[in-house]
């Protein structure tokens, strides 16, 4: 079954392999036509191309594969596997035994209010209304600044006195 966001199933692939078979289209063409990638055409040509007889004639080669390994070869010998699973068995132990949970630690007092909680925040120092305020975006702070009355100018952080 091809995934969800697959461009072909396998009768799209059938068909891309028939393009450039029968019709002599080049991968890129027949992509074009199917409405998939050059790389995605050279693909499914390179597995029609390697695929048996057999496999052809029963269309096989289109299906998906297997997204399992063909081979692994630090897995365990087999020989190995079969003599755990029957120590395991014989134990009753197939799988590792759940962990205990911990008990939940609670802080609870005896009279309301004696523990508080309280967030604490810092609220910054505003030297001058923002636009929420005068709803005049099209100043910057230098244009701002400079029509503040001397008497206050002076006072702006971020000037020497």
């Amino acid at each position: 079954m091809a995934h969800a966001n697959a461009r072909l199933g396998p009768a799209g692939r059938r068909e891309l392999v028939r393009l450039m078979i029968e019709m002599g289209m080049s991968e890129r063409q027949e992509a074009a036509c199917v409405s998939a990638s050059p790389c995605t055409a050279h693909r499914w040509k390179r597995r029609w191309l390697t695929a048996s007889v057999e496999l052809r004639r029963s269309g096989r080669w289109a299906l998906d594969r297997s997204s399992r390994p063909r081979r692994s070869p630090g897995r365990t010998p087999a020989e190995l596997e079969r003599r755990v699973w029957a120590a395991r068995e014989r134990n009753g132990c197939s799988r590792a035994p759940r962990l205990p949970r911990t008990a939940f630690v609670r802080y609870e007092w005896p009279c309301p209010g004696d523990l508080l909680h309280m967030d604490v925040k810092r609220y910054p120092r505003f030297t001058r209304e923002g636009h929420a305020v005068t709803g005049d975006r099209s100043k910057t702070y230098a244009e701002k600044r400079d029509a503040l009355p001397i008497s206050r100018a002076h006072n702006l952080p971020g000037q020497d006195s």
